[in-house]
């Protein structure tokens, strides 16, 4: 019908207008014969998506009548019915049909076998996709007592999962996906702890892969600290509460923190010295981030020391790029860490297509000692919103920044363009 109202409009066209070309028309007709393409390739789709759900929905009922309800085959077939309908992004149907495979799994092979494993965790990406975040987190757990059961506690094979569970439980925080925010932040913290002591046992103390754990370690302990000294933090801002520490808390969870963070910063750089492949701009960025982390705890005098002294051996290096002066001249709120959205980006280029709706162009001043001074909010989307522009000021108030260094020396630096995270 809608084919033949096209052609109808088309002829109509043609004849009332017929000064026009025969290029012109055969032009018209064109567009024509793509619509009907359109439309019968949409079609084509619709019938092929609906012949494969048809296919394995026939293969199970064979199995069913022949073998039973729950005949072990049948949860292969389940697995290929959810995979078209995640491919056709049916998530929810998805789901029902991998719950159905893995209860399939269980009854044939025991409550915590391996084998459903991989069906796990293609039922922890459809709920992901679907923002079912409770049943994520149930799913993390049972996955992670499927590998306690069948692995010894300092097995190799845990490590993967550990760091899977711990950059979960972080997501889950800074995303407020949980009402437990501080539960969140333990089971990661842990997490982190338990894979930094497997690789240390299983690859060496010098291994590369501990630097992950180590900034993981780092973060968590941090978060713990600003939640332990504001009490209660809020879910709803909990990735721009991250970058924030009460210069006036002298808690023993932030002393504990600083110290944690300053150990495993010297214990990542003794790692990357060890390495045969790392970079000076590694080293660099290393001794960068302990003068990042003195300044986060208001340990200016440490600070200064250390910005220096990194700024003098750069200056050593015969490949001194344009890449590592910008790691000196452009301010940077702190903490700098994997894993942590930064609240400020200095291009526009360096947000994805999908993140820059969470970003408000600012202009603010930067002091010598990291403060944010004279914000001011510039993006017109915000222009009458009074809510959001204080949120932002507040945030940007409550954050340290890495001051913009000259020759290894802090400066103040005036309306500096930003563009900050909003929520």
């Amino acid at each position: 019908m809608r084919s033949c109202f096209f052609l109808f409009v088309s002829l109509l066209f043609i004849f009332s207008k017929p000064s026009y070309s025969l290029a012109e028309i055969n032009s018209a007709s064109s567009d024509v014969i793509i619509i009907n393409d359109t439309a019968a390739t949409d079609q084509e789709k619709l019938k092929s998506f609906k012949d494969s759900i048809e296919k394995y929905q026939d293969a199970i009922e064979e199995l069913e009548s022949a073998q039973g309800a729950y005949a072990a085959p049948i949860a292969q077939q389940l697995i290929g019915l959810a995979n078209i309908y995640e491919k056709n992004e049916k998530y929810y149907k998805a789901i029902e049909v991998l719950k159905r495979s893995i209860h399939v799994n269980k009854i044939n092979e025991g409550l915590y076998s391996t084998s459903q494993i991989p069906i796990v965790f293609q039922l922890i990406n459809n709920l992901k996709k679907s923002e079912q975040w409770i049943l994520v987190n149930n799913n993390y757990h049972h996955l992670y007592q499927i590998y306690r059961r069948n692995y010894g506690n300092h097995d190799s094979e845990l490590l993967d999962i550990e760091l899977t569970r711990a950059k979960w439980y972080l997501r889950s925080f800074l995303s407020s996906f949980s009402g437990k925010p501080i539960e969140d932040l333990v089971n990661s913290y842990t997490a982190y702890y338990r894979a930094a002591n497997l690789i240390a046992l299983q690859f060496g103390d010098s291994d590369i892969k501990l630097v992950q754990a180590y900034n993981g370690l780092m973060l968590t302990k941090h978060l713990l600290a600003i939640h332990m000294s504001n009490n209660a933090t809020s879910p709803s801002n909990a990735r721009t509460v991250a970058h924030e520490v009460k210069s006036k808390y002298n808690s023993d969870m932030q002393r504990s923190s600083y110290k944690v963070g300053k150990f495993l910063i010297e214990r990542e750089y003794e790692i990357l010295q060890k390495q045969t492949d790392t970079t000076d701009a590694s080293l660099i960025k290393n001794r960068l981030k302990l003068a990042d982390w003195h300044l986060v705890y208001n340990k200016r005098r440490s600070a200064l020391k250390q910005y220096q002294s990194t700024y003098q051996y750069a200056l050593t290096l015969s490949n001194f790029t344009p890449e590592i002066e910008s790691l000196f001249t452009q301010p940077i709120s702190l903490p700098n860490l994997p894993h942590l959205d930064g609240i400020t980006r200095g291009h526009l280029d360096s947000i994805s297509a999908e993140e820059r709706p969470k970003y408000a162009r600012v202009s603010i001043d930067i002091t010598r000692h990291g403060d944010a001074r004279n914000i001011e909010v510039t993006d017109a989307a915000y222009k009458d919103d009074v809510s959001q522009r204080i949120k932002i000021f507040r945030y940007l108030r409550n954050t340290k920044f890495r001051p913009k260094l000259i020759n290894g020396a802090p400066v103040d630096t005036q309306k500096i363009p930003l563009y900050v995270l909003t929520r």
